[in-house]
């Protein structure tokens, strides 16, 4: 497996602006040249709106045939799970200003914005287990499959489970057609960064996964504890429907 990544990854402890962060991650180039400014976790909203949704049944059947039984007393393992998916796009539509451009992300170590985000939406077992949400991603990589190469792109995939109560709510309005748009808000997700700035806004976000393809340089005396992609601290699902409540515009007397 080849993971096409162009710049290696360094923890400095000697940061542009010491009063404000103790450490940040740096993008070097293979002369050891820094690349770009210091890239610090990132805590504040970011926005992404599904561009389509799916929803389906899943079974799984696990059966394992001893050598000594007869087929007709074998016990097999049956998984029924159900599944909402969407395809996301960076950024919220319900945006007036269409000259704010979303935000872009990238993984650490390229130069190519990522342009597949996803989200798997899942019921829980039970109304009293917690409801969370998770962050998974990839570095685009090509590998050898039946001796032909193929190639996988940047990715970052959420995961969000639901009360069942939620989740059966979720599968009816999208089945009765009532769904406009569907906004993912996700806030604190460890493993994304991005240049100090005094906005709560980000022009850019880098990623770093728990993948061995981010390997990080970090200096022997430092302590700090880097976050990667796992956990999201904050997750909001807005599932809208639009409808026109006055077709005239102009102002009622």
């Amino acid at each position: 497996m080849k993971f096409h990544l162009e710049h290696k990854l360094q923890v400095i402890t000697e940061t542009s602006y010491k009063n404000l962060y103790q450490w940040a991650i740096n993008e070097r180039n293979d002369s050891k040249n820094y690349m770009g400014r210091d890239q610090i976790p990132w805590r504040w909203s970011l926005y992404f709106t599904a561009i389509d949704i799916t929803f389906g049944d899943e079974i799984t059947i696990r059966e394992e045939i001893k050598a000594d039984s007869k087929a007709e007393s074998q016990q097999a393992e049956v998984l029924h799970r159900r599944r909402i998916s969407a395809r996301l796009v960076p950024g919220d539509s319900r945006q007036a200003d269409e000259s704010d451009c979303p935000t872009s992300y990238r993984m650490f170590g390229t130069d190519r914005k990522i342009n597949d985000f996803k989200i798997d939406i899942y019921p829980l077992d039970s109304e009293d287990d917690t409801e969370i949400c998770s962050a998974w991603g990839s570095v685009s990589y090509s590998s050898d499959l039946d001796f032909q190469e193929v190639t996988m792109g940047d990715c970052i995939i959420f995961y969000l489970m639901v009360k069942p109560s939620a989740f059966n709510n979720y599968i009816s309005r999208i089945s009765d057609g009532t769904v406009d748009e569907v906004i993912l808000s996700v806030g604190d997700v460890a493993g994304f960064y991005s240049e100090w700035s005094a906005s709560i806004s980000a022009r850019e976000i880098k990623v770093l996964t728990r993948g061995e393809e981010h390997a990080l340089q970090v200096p022997e005396d430092s302590d700090a504890v880097i976050p990667r992609l796992g956990s999201v601290g904050t997750a909001s699902l807005y599932i809208n429907s639009k409808r026109v409540l006055m077709k005239n515009s102009n102002r009622i007397e």
